[in-house]
């Protein structure tokens, strides 16, 4: 359990006023439910820390801006942004993600 002020800097989870003051991180193969047999909601289902190998998905990219073949290694998703944004050639938003990261993973522009 932590205060919102204390998680996890590296998670970037902390910051929207919509956060609850109270957080709590599970370790893997736990869960949490609430037991209330009239409602079938589910107000948010994100996993466990990013750390554990099996929070890790497969990013396939195609496309005339990925190179065929081309392997690069494991990367957070906060880095997908900046690339839809250089694939589309628009400005974003300030993020998280590293702005140079489209230039690692995608063809030189022609």
């Amino acid at each position: 359990m932590f205060l919102k002020g204390d998680f996890p800097a590296r998670l970037h989870y902390s910051a929207s006023y919509r956060i609850s003051p109270i957080i709590g991180l599970l370790d893997e193969g736990f869960m949490v439910e609430q037991r209330n047999l009239n409602q079938r909601t589910c107000a948010g289902a994100h996993g466990y820390h990013n750390a554990y190998f099996s929070m890790r998905t497969i990013f396939i990219g195609h496309g005339p801006q990925f190179a065929r073949g081309r392997k690069v290694p494991t990367f957070e998703n906060v880095q997908i942004y900046n690339m839809v944004t250089s694939i589309l050639n628009i400005r974003g938003a300030s993020n998280n993600g590293t702005a140079s990261f489209a230039n690692f993973v995608l063809l030189p522009n022609r």
